[in-house]
């Protein structure tokens, strides 16, 4: 695979790995946590998962997960507990998940483990072999030893790149090949540990029983020498990058929150526009019945009007009196008919407004049918931005109802600093609260949160 390829891979890599490599699920974890690297004279490579799993839960353990952020070989599992089945998914990026099946479970506070061994070839970058691996982070004891094939010799890739990262290695020989390892405690928030090997093959090493033995000592001692001043330029060129790829996930995680700001205006705005419509409601509703009693009481006059027109006419006879009477009821009649003509329009204007109350209700009920969408996805949405630990604080507030910093440190098991520091981040971003309680402050979940989770 091409330099250019593999950098275009390596960043879907690493996202599907910050989602997919969280943390082990929450009923066991790896204690210890080692990875063996081995290439042949043919430039394949053999690599060892080796993991310490303890049962921290009261349930026998079953089944155990894990995440290969990269392309995969002749994929095989063993352990001690037997392996029973598995399941092997990859996706578009290249990142495999299994999940493994012991025929014997972990009991209950008990420790098992799990060898996952895989094949591969490694890259060819212009004439100079890179090795690539990328693991998991887990809060563990890990630890990683490379072992380069006979006659390989370390170099750079590129002129003012380093040859090996990240910093803080070793460098061993047998005589034969060189070893490359790390060895520290991972913590579950670098998500991933990544490494980075350059190399050349110069011809297979021989013992010798000359004086060659201490050129090549010499040699190999320039080599390595050359090698750590290159790593350190080189530490500090990745260094920077990462800072650059944290402000990067900073600025997109403060636009998340600017846009569930903007929501939240959004949803205010709706609640006003459906208030104002069952108000516009209420107030149609009463002009119609007001309308409708109108109406009756002019249909009930034109009646009585009838009535006394058709007495008059029986008396009017040859009487001027009456006649006059007659003109009168007649103009009478006729504003009569233009209450009648007047009542028909306001008639044809109830149609039109109870046509417009229906329009009203059925956009009443869709601004209630996104509300409640929007109601029902809140807390997903707040949940979705927050880390495990954040999460996990939140879900410990919320069963408490309130809790002090010390009482989060003693349950959680987090140190006082990164409990306090969680706590400072989640009340800037209006999620909790706190509240004095006597001398002491606790913590509790904001209005806006305590009803949404």
């Amino acid at each position: 695979m091409s330099k250019p390829i593999l950098n275009k891979y390596k960043l879907y890599l690493l996202v599907a790995l910050m989602f997919c490599s969280i943390s082990a699920v929450d009923s066991y974890r790896f204690d210890e946590y080692s990875v063996i690297y081995s290439i042949d004279q043919n430039d394949n490579f053999y690599e060892e998962i080796d993991l310490k799993i303890y049962n921290n839960n009261s349930d026998d353990l079953y089944e155990i997960s894990y995440t290969i952020p990269q392309e995969t070989s002749n994929l095989t599992f063993n352990s001690s507990k037997e392996i029973d089945s598995y399941s092997i998914t990859t996706d578009d990026a290249g990142s495999t998940e299994v999940s493994v099946r012991l025929t014997e479970p972990i009991g209950p506070w008990q420790t098992g483990d799990l060898l996952v061994s895989f094949t591969g070839e490694v890259s060819d970058i212009g004439g100079k072999k890179q090795v690539y691996i990328i693991v998991p982070a887990f809060d563990s004891t890990f630890k990683l030893s490379v072992q380069l094939p006979e006659g390989a010799a370390i170099v750079s890739p590129v002129k003012d790149v380093l040859s090996i990262s990240p910093r803080d290695y070793t460098v061993g020989s047998n005589g034969k090949s060189i070893f490359v390892e790390w060895e520290k405690e991972l913590t579950s928030e670098e998500k991933y540990f990544e490494v980075t090997i350059n190399y050349v093959l110069t011809g297979v090493i021989t013992p010798s029983t000359t004086g060659e033995n201490n050129e090549d000592l010499y040699r190999a001692i320039s080599i390595v020498l050359g090698v750590l001043v290159v790593a350190l330029i080189f530490f500090i060129y990745r260094n920077y990058n990462k800072v650059k790829m944290i402000n990067e996930l900073q600025n997109e995680i403060n636009g998340l929150n600017k846009g569930l700001e903007i929501s939240h205006l959004n949803l205010q705005n709706k609640n006003k526009e459906l208030q104002r419509l069952e108000e516009l409601n209420e107030h149609v509703l009463k002009e119609l019945d007001l309308s409708k009693n109108t109406l009756r009481d002019y249909e009930l006059k034109i009646n009585e009007l009838n009535e006394e027109i058709l007495q008059c006419r029986a008396q009017v006879g040859n009487h001027t009196k009456l006649k006059e009477e007659l003109n009168s009821k007649d103009a009478v009649i006729k504003s009569l008919n233009d209450y009648k003509k007047l009542s028909e329009e306001l008639k044809l204007k109830i149609n039109e407004l109870t046509g417009l109350i229906s329009e009203k209700e059925k956009c009443i009920i869709k601004l209630k049918e996104k509300i409640g969408d929007y109601e029902s996805h809140k807390s997903e949405t707040l949940m979705n931005i927050l880390t495990d630990d954040e999460k996990q604080l939140i879900e410990l507030i919320r069963e408490h109802g309130s809790i002090s910093q010390k009482e989060i440190v003693d349950i959680t098991g987090l140190t006082k600093p990164k409990v306090s520091r969680m706590i400072s981040d989640l009340e800037q971003r209006g999620m909790v609260r706190k509240v004095k309680i006597g001398r002491i402050n606790k913590i509790a979940l904001s209005d806006d949160l305590d009803g949404s989770i």
